[in-house]
């Protein structure tokens, strides 16, 4: 998971490199993001293993005790089991904040088919077609479909 992350935040940054945009705040949110689970990674294992070496000695001090008492069987079993279990250990998630820096939830989107859209959501791009109409007038209404061309007069005087 961390290559994968490693991997978009280069990816992000070649993306701005080559189109000039100076915006890193989405790399600076994915490489936050994964300090923050790195940081919780470690503080867990780090739990798991004081875990693990308080429960290795508690069942050594016992074996201990077994053998001091003449029963080296039970006690090379509860060592042995000490050595074999791993424990589970299951911690709430911690969310660290960070100070200046914060993430929101956006919704956007991309279009996939442009033929299922509803016409109320389609918009014609006026600047195309009037860069049409300038250019080639009446002609146009058959070159684009379902426009009228006019003419409009348009005064102007230098005082």
């Amino acid at each position: 998971m961390i290559d994968q992350v490693g991997d978009l935040i280069k990816k992000s940054i070649e993306a701005r490199e080559k189109t000039g945009s100076t915006d890193w705040k989405p790399a600076i949110i994915m490489l936050t993001d994964l300090v923050l689970q790195t940081v919780e990674r470690v503080k867990e294992a780090r739990l798991e293993s004081e875990l693990k070496a308080r429960q290795e000695a508690e069942a050594m001090e016992a074996a201990k005790h077994l053998e001091a008492q003449g029963e080296t069987e039970a006690a090379n079993e509860i060592m042995q089991q000490a050595i074999d279990t791993t424990p589970t250990v299951v911690l709430p998630k911690i969310q660290s904040k960070i100070e200046g820096i914060s993430t929101r939830k956006v919704f956007k989107f991309k279009i996939t088919d442009i033929k299922k859209i509803k016409p109320d959501f389609l918009m014609p791009d006026e600047k195309k077609i009037g860069a049409m109409v300038r250019a080639t007038g009446k002609a146009a209404e058959g070159l684009i479909g379902g426009i009228a061309v006019y003419e409009d007069i348009i005064t102007a005087s230098r005082c």
